[in-house]
């Protein structure tokens, strides 16, 4: 289900790149979607499988994005947050979540 979501994401908003940027990075340089390979275990502050979108700042449908997701999500539960720079607030004190609220493992970002 959750990569039938992914999929209609992809098509809707024509993500066609991989992104080529970390995952923390603010990326100005980047203009379009992309996507990151979705992790199959826990990754990052993650404690289980995810995938994950690069939606740049700026970009001119980003409320369409974050609707869509939303809207499309089904049973499942997403995740939004921004890439300030501050990746222990923008995990923790700047997402929104869709559904159920999981566990992350911020301490990753106190090395």
């Amino acid at each position: 289900m959750a990569m039938d979501v992914r999929q209609r994401f992809m098509d809707e908003f024509r993500v066609r790149n991989e992104c080529t940027v970390g995952a923390g990075d603010t990326a100005p340089q980047q203009h379009t979607i992309c996507y990151f390979t979705p992790d199959t275990g826990p990754a990052g502050p993650f404690v289980t499988a995810q995938y994950s979108f690069f939606i740049p700042k700026g970009y001119y449908r980003v409320g369409d994005t974050f609707a869509w997701i939303m809207q499309n999500r089904g049973t499942l539960d997403s995740f939004v947050h921004p890439n300030s720079g501050c990746a222990t607030k923008d995990h923790t004190e700047w997402s929104l979540w869709g559904g159920n609220k999981w566990e992350l493992d911020a301490s990753i970002f106190h090395s």
